[in-house]
């Protein structure tokens, strides 16, 4: 990870982000989990693969084994799941919470716009097709 403004400046060498197509993966024909890495930790990460590829996976390769025995103590341990499941829960809030304020400002957005076209002189009709407000809505303006 490097520093926006002055990318000479490494911030860690420690951390790495890989951005994937899983999509386009699933689709892949060629999927080579024997001599392709990355194909094996796709695979091993993909929720279609079965339980049963899933441990051949985890025999084939050692950090997915590890990955998985990770997951297996944090899976059996309580505080560790309570707390997954908190953070998971406010991560799922502050989504909602972004969404309901986009949607909010979206409709000031349109409000605005159809009162501004209403003092334009345009008639409701145009204004809804314009906004996608009802007739009934600009009507109330």
């Amino acid at each position: 990870m490097r520093e926006d403004l002055e990318p000479e400046f490494v911030l860690t060498d420690l951390l790495e982000m890989h951005f994937v197509d899983m999509p386009r993966f699933r689709k892949l024909a060629g999927k080579d989990i024997f001599e392709n890495r990355e194909h094996r930790w796709l695979s091993y990460l993909n929720p279609a693969t079965s339980r049963e590829d899933a441990e051949e996976l985890i025999k084939m390769d050692e950090g997915i084994a590890r990955a998985q025995a990770i997951m297996d103590q944090i899976t059996r341990d309580e505080k560790l799941m309570h707390a997954y499941e908190r953070y998971a829960m406010s991560l799922s809030d502050e989504t909602s919470r972004l969404n309901s304020a986009r949607e909010e400002g979206e409709a000031l957005g349109l409000v605005k716009a159809a009162k501004n076209l209403k003092a334009m002189g345009l008639s409701a009709e145009q204004i809804a097709a314009a906004t996608g407000l009802s007739p009934g809505e600009i009507a109330r303006l």
